[in-house]
């Protein structure tokens, strides 16, 4: 990506920190959230990206990646044509289910946190605005 369209090194460390309380609220929870690989390889479970751009598209994303199997069966059937393929449901029903829950889990950990409901993301994302306050609901021994 071009210089001239990443946001500040502060801007992006702070990124990274409110990502990784994201991380933490999600464990605590019971999922195991990861960083989204840089390299672009899928690993399914909650994805947690943090984009560089200086624009308004810049900033916290989660979303939540299905098995590979699933994946390909989508692939193929979209390529197909195949929209009413029970894959394809199945897909949306696990990808929508799961952000909502991920949705309400950050929400409850004190963050403020918006749909991104633009059709281009698939699947659907989270946007991750700020935490409130300096507290994280979260236990640790």
């Amino acid at each position: 990506m071009n210089e001239e369209f990443l946001a500040s090194e502060d801007e992006i460390a702070q990124r990274r920190e409110l990502a990784s309380e994201v991380i933490t609220a999600l464990a605590a929870a019971g999922l195991s959230p990861r960083w989204e690989d840089e390299e672009g390889e899928e690993v399914p479970g909650a994805q947690v990206s943090v984009d560089k751009s200086a624009d308004e598209s810049g900033g916290v994303y989660v979303k939540w990646e299905v098995g590979p199997d699933l994946v390909d069966a989508v692939i193929r059937h979209h390529r197909a044509g195949n929209r009413a393929a029970p894959e394809m449901k199945l897909f949306d029903a696990i990808t929508l289910a799961m952000r909502e829950a991920m949705l309400a889990i950050l929400t409850s950990s004190h963050f403020t946190v918006e749909r991104c409901d633009d059709p281009t993301h698939h699947p659907p994302m989270i946007y991750v605005v700020e935490k409130a306050g300096n507290r994280l609901l979260v236990w640790r021994s």
